[in-house]
């Protein structure tokens, strides 16, 4: 990891890492290189793995690709894509939504996570972004129930637990944007997917699931949709494989006094090596929950703040630029969504199948 005068890597694949690599290696690197990490490979395997869920809202971070999914999923699928902020970097987090079962309420936020230095508070960097949309589901009684759903994307290294105070300034940050635009638009549910870069019970992930700040008798009960599911044997339970680390990273949070569970989460086995390989088409795992809304679903925070704020005032720290939304521009139709005649159908859900 040496790096030059003008801050490049010194060593690279080109010079065999410093000869580090015999030609022999070099070849296998690029054998490897050519069918598991080539985007023109490895592209459609991920978008089939997306698909095969059938989810209703998908959320994909560490997303590169945004146009590719967007015209490939465009005839059943709306979708918006907030870009990363750091200058050098393309990716960014996105979300789709089935067309025919859900409408854009107003234009999706992005939210450009701050982060501070110790010792330092007046400088800052920003490197990471949440973007969240607004929608109605039809396919619930009457004018429909309201959902916020959220796409996250944390500070990298998750077995730093020294970063995990970086990453609970990003999700105080996100906790208050997404609490004000859950007000705003008088949502009655809320979901929260992506890559939190958080193990299990590290300070990050107890902070979103108990550091909102709601008012008495407006409390979101946010649940981890795999809370009885990551706590297992790190050899059947990651989200993330490589050669240095096995763990789970990617999470399901939803407004528990609101929506519930329906069936047990979706949840692959941990691979026995490294990620992309021939099976996993990506860094990451895809999870997936199906959740209902509860008969008692209520707007969240009606109580939080009043009815005409705006969460979108200057300086509230939402930013609302770099959103890209997909316009409607197909007729044609969806299949038809799963659930009995006699209740409305359940929501599925698959985040952070990564990049």
């Amino acid at each position: 990891y040496e790096k030059d005068d003008d801050g490049k890597f010194r060593y690279t694949f080109a010079d065999g890492y410093g000869e580090l690599l015999s030609e022999d290696q070099r070849r296998q690197v690029e054998a490897e290189d050519s069918i598991n990490f080539e985007w023109s490979s490895r592209g459609p395997r991920v978008l089939e793995k997306v698909r095969s869920f059938e989810a209703d809202i998908i959320s994909l971070v560490e997303m590169d690709h945004f146009p590719f999914f967007r015209d490939a999923m465009a005839p059943e699928f709306e979708a918006a894509f907030a870009k990363r902020p750091r200058k050098k970097s393309l990716d960014g987090s996105s979300l789709f939504w089935r067309r025919d079962r859900f409408e854009l309420l107003r234009p999706p936020i992005n939210v450009t996570f701050e982060d501070w230095e110790p010792r330092r508070g007046e400088v800052h960097h920003e490197d990471r972004a949440m973007l969240a949309v607004a929608l109605r589901d039809r396919a619930q009684p009457g004018e429909g129930k309201r959902l916020v759903a959220a796409a996250v994307h944390l500070m990298r290294n998750p077995e730093d637990v020294g970063k995990d105070a970086m990453r609970m300034l990003e999700v105080s940050q996100m906790m208050r944007a997404l609490s004000c635009f859950v007000a705003e638009v008088g949502a009655e549910g809320l979901i929260v997917m992506g890559d939190f870069n958080a193990v299990p019970q590290s300070w990050t992930h107890l902070f979103a699931l108990h550091g909102w700040q709601d008012c008495i008798g407006s409390e979101k009960g946010i649940q981890d949709a795999f809370d009885e599911v990551e706590w297992g044997p790190r050899n059947e339970s990651c989200t993330t494989r490589t050669g240095a680390r096995s763990l789970w990273v990617d999470y399901i949070f939803f407004s528990a006094r609101t929506m519930a569970l329906s069936g047990r989460p979706e949840v692959e086995r941990c691979p026995p090596g490294p990620i992309p390989d021939a099976t996993h088409p990506s860094d990451h795992l895809p999870v997936a929950a199906t959740l209902r809304f509860l008969p008692s679903a209520q707007p969240l925070d009606a109580r939080a703040r009043p009815a005409d704020a705006s969460c979108s005032a200057p300086g509230s720290g939402v930013a609302v630029n770099d959103v890209e939304v997909r316009p409607e521009t197909s007729d044609a139709v969806s299949p038809p969504l799963s659930g009995s005649c006699d209740s409305p159908p359940p929501l599925s859900f698959v985040p952070a199948v990564g990049k």
